[in-house]
C-alpha cells in the first residue's frame, strides 16, 4: 500500500466512523424513546460500536447499516478468537 493509498484508506475509515456514530446516536434516541433502561441502552450501543470499529472497519470499510450480513462470521469466528480469554472460561478439574 502506497502512502497515498494509506491516506485514502484512513480518510474513508474516518468518514465511515463518523457516519456510524450518527447511526448509533439515532439508535440510542430510538431506544430511549422505547423506555429502555440506561444500562441496557449503554450495553446495546457499546456492543454495536465494538462490532463496527473492531470488525467492520478492520478488514474492509463496511458501514454499520451494511454490516448485518457479516454478523455470522463475527460471532462464529472473530468474536470467539479475539474476545475470549482463557481466564474467562470455566474449567472443571478431573
Amino acid at each position: 500500500m502506497t502512502n497515498n493509498e494509506y491516506k485514502e484508506w484512513e480518510q474513508q475509515v474516518k468518514e465511515t466512523k463518523k457516519h456510524n456514530k450518527q447511526l448509533l446516536a439515532g439508535f440510542e434516541k430510538w431506544l430511549t424513546a422505547k423506555s429502555l433502561k440506561p444500562k441496557t441502552i449503554k450495553n446495546h450501543i457499546g456492543n454495536l460500536d465494538f462490532y463496527a470499529d473492531a470488525y467492520l472497519l478492520r478488514y474492509d470499510i463496511i458501514p454499520l447499516e451494511e454490516g448485518g450480513t457479516h454478523i455470522g462470521m463475527f460471532l462464529g469466528d472473530y468474536f470467539i478468537r479475539k474476545t475470549t480469554w482463557p481466564a474467562n472460561i470455566p474449567s472443571k478439574k478431573i
